[in-house]
């Protein structure tokens, strides 16, 4: 029987106060971003429970572009995707969502109604919050 190749995943952790913020990238880009307040778990171990699937590599190197767009998401840029690599894996209607949300201003808060208007869906409010609950990028896409 073939052996299965395990998916790798490079993992960091970095702090900002009191967040500390577990980023995770693939080869391709930006996977998943985890938001703890005061837990100091090693990375790999964070993420060893979460992707079991997975080939673990420690790496701030190869987050790099990820811990950018998140410094820059933390000073309030609201841009703070743009030029990251994303390896994410989510519906047509979840990224639809994902890139109407990264265009409400910083400081400003939206609605699940007002983004379902905003990706012409008026009654798929429920259907925003629950694509919300699934944001593997919060901080990039708030």
């Amino acid at each position: 029987m073939a052996r299965k190749t395990l998916r790798r995943i490079y993992v960091c952790k970095i702090t900002h106060e009191d967040l500390v913020i577990y980023l995770a990238s693939s080869a391709k880009g930006a996977v998943r971003v985890y938001l703890r307040m005061k837990e100091d778990a090693d990375a790999a171990a964070f993420f060893k429970r979460r992707l079991a699937n997975a080939e673990i590599v420690v790496s701030h190197q190869k987050n790099e572009s990820l811990i950018d767009a998140v410094h820059y998401a933390l000073r309030g840029r609201k841009d703070a995707y743009a030029g990251t690599p994303l390896d994410i894996h989510c519906t047509p209607f979840q990224w639809e969502v994902y890139r109407a949300i990264s265009r409400i201003p910083f400081g400003h808060t939206w609605t699940y109604k007002q983004v379902a208007e905003a990706v012409h869906r008026p009654g798929a409010a429920r259907a925003v919050g629950q694509a919300m609950g699934a944001n593997p990028l919060p901080l990039i896409f708030p």
